[in-house]
Order: structure tokens, then C-alpha cells, then sequence
């Protein structure tokens, strides 16, 4: 077994990775809160820096999940 498959079966690790995940998800959701302040002024740029932030915490959440299964996605699409 070699270092990284004995990290991945470690609780203390499991235990970091959730913290960072919930943390950094409250920090991104305070920011999206701050963002409010937009609305009034120009709906478009609080729609974009909001969906950019949700990308962001999305993205996380994606990349455990590859680097967790050791998987690759690839994705096949027409010109």
C-alpha cells in the first residue's frame, strides 16, 4: 500500500478535508452575502461574481472527489 492510498484511509485526514470543505464553504457564502450590496447597483455583476463563488466551492468538491477515486473525466463533444 503506498503512501497516498494509507493517507486516504487515515480519519484525521478525513476529519481536515471535511473542515477545509465547510470552512471555505462559509467563507465563499459570507462573500456572496457581501455581493448583496451589488443588487441594487448592476444585477449582471452580482450575477456573475455569484456564480464565479459557487463554481469556486463546486470545483472543490469536484476535484476530492477525482483526486479521492483516482478517477479522470473526459469529456467527447462536436465542434
Amino acid at each position: 500500500m503506498g503512501l497516498l492510498a494509507f493517507l486516504k484511509t487515515q480519519f484525521v485526514l478525513h476529519l481536515l478535508v471535511g473542515f477545509v470543505f465547510v470552512v471555505s464553504g462559509l467563507v465563499i457564502n459570507f462573500v456572496q452575502l457581501c455581493t448583496l450590496a451589488l443588487w441594487p447597483v448592476s444585477k449582471q455583476l452580482y450575477r456573475r461574481l455569484n456564480c464565479r463563488l459557487a463554481y469556486s466551492l463546486w470545483s472543490q468538491l469536484v476535484m476530492l472527489l477525482e483526486w479521492w477515486s483516482c478517477t479522470e473525466c473526459t469529456l467527447f463533444t462536436d465542434q
